[in-house]
């Protein structure tokens, strides 16, 4: 179906709010409930917009600089457009999320490698030699000077390697506890001193192993709590505290993979690399999920982003008395190969999400708890090492700007040859996996031509330039001449053949092919003076043998050879075939499911909902899913009306209503693969609940490289029918009963008496069980006298209803009038339940029946507990 469908129906739709998102592969995100984080304009006053809050809410943060903005925990569910209108220059609105810290396990038992001895060149630790650390230590560069801040899960200070202490000639010198469950910077989890350790620890403190830069000047910013969660608010508070103490470069090993590289994190990550501040963020290790799964923060402007290449030896563990030696002995065979699990770019606009490779695999660490070290895999562990660098550099070369180092690093860093996961291919891997390759520190410091752009996109086959343009500066004394050629590296194959679906796995063999693409330059052999530049035209031409329908990825790099010795190389990408063209949603399209299994099975035509009580607020407690086969930057979600009643019908027309989503509708920056959405809570953006009726749930998302404005930018997808039986009572009504409320143009009600009408008077009675032998025959009964499930019934009962002393029109409107118990859903089959007999295994249906076979407990039959329970098999609203 394509969005004509939606133009069509568009005067009877309403439009979904409080959606949340999680992917399969990160499966705990989740949104903070009532909080945002809002971004102000560059020449907005913070304090003014915190001080428009007022009363509404509590402001958790205030970001002066260099992210500008708040931190709001507001007092009750708010939509994103009042946030907007109530804070004076809001320029961005995100929902706060958290995400789960990774839990990285030691490879080696960390208690026996502190039992090992002997004695090591600790320059001679084989990651430290591959990315040339060894030659910069012998330069007599340790880092003393450089202030750099590990924005992780704290460190364990304690740890001898690290200096056993905190504060003022310490190793840790500073920091702050952004997670807020202690005044301490102590580590609860491990990996921020694993992080720590390779970036400091100290020389041969454990013969054999050295921080990359043991002289540097730590910080430990923490955000992660001791549940293993980080929130994005506070992550931006420690990105800001980067700029307040005035650090050199900021270490953030984590990554959230979306496929692209935006979000409030990446924007706080640029912000401050604007002001000349190194941050260095890992890519994520999600390799086995295939191409264009990029994480954020990496990627994003001006910030350098990592991969992870294995350790090319292997580690020797001596055991005796006193402290642990490390010694590398053969090389592996495999050394050098970019480790299988890095996350691969590119991100879904072409743009590259990965600068550069650090040695990752199997690295030695400082563990937590022990003061011993371990054994440690992952680009959390290979973008510490590419941090002590820069810090190695900047000791060196204090002027040097962090665009400069960025530049530096991936024009001189080593290309290293595509590894299947069984055996090297003869061709460069791809940029998307490696970036420039290993980084070569010595070489990025005395390096005297620098090239610009850092990278090239040729993008896909619909927006492809003619010709990309490089710029090479000659910063030496003497002429150099320069040849330019192209380094090819393996094509990668994004989808499988003849499905249609993405390779959800890492590229092997089947999934690449040897066809490279060609290269064309405006000159290939120029002469540059000292203190000068040239621009060359970069042309590319796709490979000629390759399956466009698979959306191939060719790629390479341009290399600069000069007459004084040096080679440079400068990565490049493109795509055979149209972004554009590939539809969105994927073969399991939209579905509803079931309460309490949102992985399980989805839910048939003709789903029941029923609004209940959680505390102060109301809820359907939807749940459902949608599948995305490529992201997409714009994720809406609207609601049909089927049949609807006339006054909704009549209204929707009238009033012309077209009501935009609430929360965190539209959702942004949607990755490739399942989606699951929390469930609907049946709030519209609006402010008003969902009325009784039956609906479909339209989800529409754009393509990549779609306008808005287009409508066949769009595609859509629907789920089946479902019904909404109850009506939300007050609660649903409140937001027409607060005086002075500005209420949104499209509300479906004109006060707050009109609201009750449609949505009942009351959800919050007490159900009273009556005695099982009592009946409802009294001259003028009461609920009290009845029971709730007698007093309800006898609303149908015409010899009855006009002695029934009674706010509610009928059995229905009086059942929803009352709390209901939860409507469980059985996970189990009939065995399961006949065994344990307990409503958490039937469902509470099946679990009424059982109930009234073995007496019935409080219920006085089974339709009394079914009602309770909000099933109303017999009860037509």
């Amino acid at each position: 179906m394509r969005f004509t469908v939606l133009v069509f129906l568009l005067w009877q739709m309403l439009v979904l709010g409080s959606l949340a998102y999680e992917t399969e592969d990160e499966p705990w995100s989740r949104v903070v409930k009532k909080t945002f984080v809002v971004q102000v304009e560059e020449s907005q006053d913070v304090d003014v917009s915190a001080g428009a809050v007022g009363n509404h809410g509590t402001v958790l943060f205030k970001y002066y600089m260099p992210f500008r903005g708040l931190s709001i925990r507001f007092d009750r569910e708010w939509r994103e457009w009042e946030v907007r209108a109530l804070v004076p220059g809001a320029k961005a609105v995100w929902r706060v999320k958290t995400h789960q810290t990774p839990v990285v396990k030691p490879e080696e038992d960390e208690e026996v490698m502190r039992r090992s001895v002997g004695s090591a060149e600790e320059t001679r630790y084989a990651p430290l030699v591959m990315m040339q650390v060894d030659k910069l230590r012998r330069q007599g560069l340790t880092g003393k000077g450089i202030k750099l801040a590990v924005i992780d899960t704290g460190i364990d200070y304690s740890n001898e390697a690290l200096g056993g202490c905190f504060g003022p000639g310490c190793v840790v010198t500073f920091g702050y506890n952004f997670a807020q469950d202690s005044d301490d910077i102590n580590d609860c989890h491990g990996h921020g001193t694993q992080v720590a350790g390779i970036i400091a620890s100290r020389p041969n403190y454990f013969p054999g192993f050295s921080g990359v830069a043991p002289g540097v000047t730590l910080g430990a910013y923490r955000v992660t709590g001791c549940n293993g969660t980080q929130r994005e608010d506070y992550l931006i508070a420690a990105f800001n505290q980067a700029y307040r103490d005035r650090v050199d470069i900021v270490n953030y090993s984590a990554g959230f993979s979306q496929g692209w590289s935006k979000g409030p994190i990446a924007e706080a990550a640029s912000a401050l690399a604007r002001q000349d501040i190194v941050v260095v963020v890992s890519a994520a290790n999600n390799g086995n999920s295939g191409i264009f799964y990029a994480s954020s923060p990496g990627g994003a402007e001006g910030v350098l982003t990592v991969s992870s290449v294995l350790n090319g030896g292997v580690h020797q563990l001596k055991y005796a008395q006193g402290r642990p030696e490390v010694q590398m002995q053969a090389m592996r065979y495999n050394g050098g190969a970019v480790d299988k699990t890095s996350s691969w770019g590119p991100n879904w606009d072409m743009g590259h999400s990965v600068d550069v490779a650090g040695v990752g695999g199997k690295v030695v660490a400082t563990a937590m708890g022990t003061g011993g070290i371990s054994l440690v895999s992952g680009t959390s562990f290979a973008a510490p090492l590419v941090a002590g660098i820069v810090a190695l550099m900047l000791e060196a070369k204090p002027d040097l700007s962090g665009k400069m180092i960025r530049r530096r690093l991936v024009a001189t860093a080593q290309p290293t040859d595509y590894h299947t996961g069984t055996d090297f291919l003869d061709l460069a891997a791809p940029p998307a996996q490696q970036g420039g390759g290993i980084v070569q520190g010595w070489d990025a410091l005395h390096a005297t031509t620098l090239l610009e752009p850092a990278s090239l996109s040729f993008n896909d086959s619909e927006h492809r330039p003619e010709a990309l343009t490089l710029t090479i500066f000659n910063t030496g004394e003497e002429e150099v001449r320069y040849t330019l050629s192209n380094k090819a590296a393996v094509t990668v194959y994004a989808m499988e053949p003849r499905t249609g679906r993405f390779n959800n796995q890492h590229p092997t063999f089947a999934y690449t092919s040897s066809s490279t693409a060609t290269l064309g330059f405006s000159s290939n052999d120029i002469v540059v003076l000292p203190g000068q530049y040239v621009n060359i035209d970069v042309s590319a031409t796709p490979p000629p043998s390759v399956d466009a329908s698979r959306l191939p990825l060719w790629s390479g790099f341009v290399r600069v050879r000069g007459s004084d010795g040096s080679s440079l190389m400068v990565p490049y990408h493109g795509l055979s075939g149209s972004l554009r063209q590939q539809p969105v949603f994927g073969a399991q399209g939209a579905q509803i499911r079931k309460l309490g299994s949102s992985a399980a099975r989805p839910t048939e035509q003709d789903a029941d909902f029923v609004y209940s009580t959680v505390g102060d607020d109301i809820t359907l407690k939807m749940p459902f899913s949608v599948h995305t086969r490529v992201g997409t930057r714009l994720l809406r979600a609207s609601i049909i009306p089927l049949g609807a009643p006339s006054w909704l019908a009549a209204r929707l027309v009238a009033k012309n209503i077209q009501l935009a989503p609430a929360r965190l509708s539209p959702l942004q920056w949607i990755p490739r693969g399942r989606v699951f959405l929390d469930e609907w809570d049946g709030l519209l953006d609006s402010g008003d609940y969902i009325p009784r009726g039956e609906y479909k749930l339209i989800f529409h998302a754009l393509r990549i490289f779609g306008r808005e404005e287009e409508a066949q930018d769009w595609d859509l997808v629907e789920t089946p029918r479902f019904k909404v039986l109850g009506v939300g009572g007050i609660k649903a009504c409140r937001v027409y009963e607060e005086v002075g409320r500005r209420h949104h143009p499209d509300a479906l009600f004109s006060s707050f008496t009109e609201c009750l009408e449609r949505h009942g008077r009351d959800m919050s009675g007490k159900w009273v069980a009556a005695d099982k032998a009592g009946q409802c025959d009294a001259e003028r009964p009461t609920e009290h006298e009845c029971g709730t499930w007698r007093f309800c019934k006898a609303h149908d009962d015409q010899r009855i209803i006009t002695r029934l002393e009674t706010r509610y029109a009928s059995s229905y409107e009086c059942v929803m009038g009352h709390e209901l118990l939860p409507n469980l859903v059985s996970r189990w089959g009939r065995e399961e339940c006949e065994e344990k007999r307990d409503e958490e295994t039937c469902g509470s249906f099946r679990w009424c029946v059982l109930l009234f076979e073995g007496g019935g407990g409080p219920y006085g039959n089974v339709e009394e507990c079914h009602w309770a329970h909000g099933i109303f098999e017999t009860i037509t609203g």
